[in-house]
């Protein structure tokens, strides 16, 4: 690979604008909207530096500068959302029990509930609605944690680099036997057991194999038909922990982060790739806005179409039609133009 400016953010660029796309997209098939995650742990595998496996005091380190990349963002977010729970539910938002009732949180907030969201965010596992995808933010904090103290133990015990890869293998078919569906946190546990092979599989090829790309179109064509006709054939819902099984998640994730990894680098050079960068940088944003940025999109649904206003309870309207895209680009624009405003009046601010 080349720069991680050039590459990384690009791969992230278009992972999450497959996220988005999975949120908003109707005609999307089942697998094709979900292992893009795998590309956002390959990533960060990728960017792994082995160094923080090397004590306790690095572990420590680690741990300090993820709270500040990923539970520091995750509170932001998590606090405004929780202070305009209110006005979501006064303007419909959330007031369709049906859609919300496996969260139950549709309903209006009183003082004690205000409390308790506000615990639950500051604890790391409390998330609104509009912020579902979120989840991602403390498993992969969790991932982080959970491989930097593998290669702790396993440079303590001065093992090879094989016995990571059966620890993490262990750890993973241990989670596969357990129900977790019954704790929020070894849910998140469970999660972090498919994630981290994702993680390793990036740490792995920046360590071993990077620049061993195949830059072949027709290569990519055909893991590009594969991957489409195997994952048709099966479901993966990572918040959920629900797969067909190990090979098929692992098949279509090798696959996916294979055809990432080729676009990002085929167009890295180009401006297109510059406006990919760009997305990739600021995609824990677009992450935390979008489904909030889709509401613009049903406002104008509504009024075109005269819909009761109760209609914006819905993620989405008028699914499998020409709108799915106008949500798709308002999903990725409006955070963009969120962040960028966000920026300006932060450096007009410095500068005073």
């Amino acid at each position: 690979m080349k720069s991680r400016n050039e590459v990384i953010d690009i791969a992230k660029g278009i992972s999450i604008i497959m996220v988005v796309a999975g949120h908003c997209i109707g005609f999307i098939p089942n697998g094709w909207n979900h292992f893009e995650l795998s590309v956002f742990f390959f990533l960060s595998g990728y960017c792994y530096n082995e160094k923080y496996s090397t004590s306790l005091l690095m572990i420590k380190i680690l741990f300090k500068k993820r709270l500040k990349s990923l539970y520091i963002p995750f509170i932001k977010y998590g606090l405004i959302f929780v202070i305009l729970h209110n006005i979501f539910y006064d303007i419909h938002f959330y007031n369709i029990p049906d859609l919300w009732a496996n969260n139950r949180m549709e309903y209006f907030y009183s003082i004690s509930d205000f409390f308790k969201a506000i615990l639950g965010v500051f604890a790391f596992y409390r998330i609104e609605q509009l912020l579902a995808p979120m989840w991602f933010l403390p498993v992969l904090f969790l991932t982080n944690m959970i491989f930097s103290f593998i290669g702790y133990t396993k440079n303590i015990f001065k093992m090879n680099e094989y016995s990571r890869g059966i620890i993490i293998a262990i750890f993973f078919f241990v989670c596969y036997c357990i129900d977790s569906n019954q704790s929020k946190f070894f849910r998140v546990i469970n999660i972090s057991s498919i994630a981290i092979i994702c993680f390793y599989i990036g740490y792995i090829y920046k360590q071993y194999f990077n620049r061993i790309i195949i830059k072949d179109f027709r290569v990519w064509i055909i893991a590009f038909l594969v991957y489409w006709f195997t994952s048709i054939t099966g479901h993966l819902d990572f918040a959920g922990y629900r797969f067909v099984n190990p090979g098929f998640f692992l098949v279509c994730s090798l696959l996916l982060i294979y055809m990432v990894l080729f676009i990002s680098e085929y167009i890295s050079e180009n401006k297109f790739g510059l406006y990919l960068k760009n997305i990739g940088r600021i995609s824990l944003d677009i992450m935390a806005l979008h489904f909030i940025s889709f509401k613009l999109v049903s406002i104008i649904i509504i009024i075109i179409d005269d819909l009761p206003v109760w209609y914006l309870g819905y993620s989405s309207l008028y699914n499998n039609s020409f709108w799915d895209i106008i949500y798709l680009i308002s999903g990725i624009i409006i955070p963009c133009i969120v962040i960028k405003i966000k920026n300006i009046f932060i450096e007009k601010i410095r500068g005073v």
